[in-house]
């Protein structure tokens, strides 16, 4: 419903997609749902949260870097939803 693939001939992203929508009962429960715990129950990993209001973004790149170069962290992103949709921006400009 909302993955796809460039190759037409890839199954596996959407496969993996509907087997994910099921174990939650609906495509609606997972959509809008958080980057971490979908990484959770993918790989079975530690979830932690980087939230961007660092006061220093020396510091907030380190730990990013820290968590990906040096802990093989997997890393994804995301904001919070908003009445506006993907027309609304944070402070820092991620929609």
């Amino acid at each position: 419903m909302f993955c796809s693939s460039k190759n037409k001939d890839e199954l596996w992203p959407t496969l993996l997609e509907k087997a994910y929508a099921k174990k939650f009962g609906s495509y609606s429960i997972i959509e809008g749902g958080h980057t971490d715990r979908a990484l959770d129950d993918l790989v079975a990993g530690i979830p932690a949260r980087i939230n961007l209001d660092f006061p220093n973004l020396q510091e907030l790149w380190a730990r990013i870097y820290n968590e990906h170069k040096v802990l093989e962290s997997y890393l994804g992103a995301s904001s919070n939803s908003h009445k506006d949709g993907d027309k609304a921006s944070s402070g820092t400009g991620i929609v």
